[in-house]
């Protein structure tokens, strides 16, 4: 590892003006991963990606990267195609069968069409030859770090729900009170197996959605299949 600088949150505010909204909230400031074999290249990328406020990461070769602390932050990986070792196509196939999300930028002064073309079809966001322009690749980074940023709101999400749906199904595994077998739901009298079973009654979920905590949102109870109880 050659680098890792940490950018001043008043040229991550310039670089990012949508953050401006965050009003003194904690920001968790981007990361950009740099992996090439030629040392003059690391440099200039470091003091380029600096210069915009990121944090960054340069590595010599593939391994070196695998072998790096993660961290949550967004970020993306700006990386040469050519290196000894794991090339770096072979590293996005690597990062690919690890479930390991990050968005790739590759950049490379030895690129033919159909290199570019399997790049692209596993996920990279853009393939620049060298000498490439660098507002091209700042403008690489920015989007792929907006998409990380998204994606990883998006897993916590559903994280979050998926941990309140355990919630619920815990809290209705819990109750020992013999159910009826039938249940009214929109009205109608149907057999709780229709409705998933005796856990699942109407009743039941209406005692986990009125609890004190109000610990369950909306969301988590459409993933016990809610609305395919509440169905007239």
């Amino acid at each position: 590892m050659d680098v890792d600088f940490k950018g001043t949150e008043e040229t991550h505010k310039a670089w990012h003006p949508s953050c401006r909204s965050y009003c003194g909230m904690t920001i968790e400031e981007p990361i950009v991963y740099v992996v090439d074999d030629d040392a003059s290249v690391r440099v200039a990328l470091d003091s380029l990606v600096r210069s915009v406020g990121f944090r960054v990461q340069t590595f010599a070769t593939a391994q070196d990267f695998l072998q790096r602390k993660p961290v949550k932050a967004p970020g993306c990986l700006v990386l040469d195609v050519q290196m000894p070792g794991l090339n770096g196509l072979d590293l996005q196939r690597e990062l690919l069968h690890a479930d390991i999300h990050i968005p790739v930028i590759f950049v490379t002064g030895h690129a033919d069409i159909p290199m570019s073309v399997r790049a692209m079809k596993a996920g990279a966001v853009e393939f620049l030859t060298k000498p490439f322009d660098d507002q091209d690749l700042l403008n690489a980074i920015q989007q792929a770090v907006e998409c990380d940023r998204a994606a990883q709101r998006g897993r916590k999400d559903q994280e979050s729900e998926l941990e309140a749906a355990a919630r619920i199904q815990q809290g209705l595994m819990a109750v020992t009170t013999p159910q009826p077998s039938f249940a009214m739901v929109s009205g109608k009298t149907q057999p709780c197996a229709a409705i998933g079973g005796d856990f699942f009654s109407l009743s039941l979920l209406k005692m986990a959605w009125w609890s004190p905590s109000r610990m369950y949102p909306a969301k988590a109870l459409r993933l016990l299949s809610w609305p395919r109880c509440c169905k007239a």
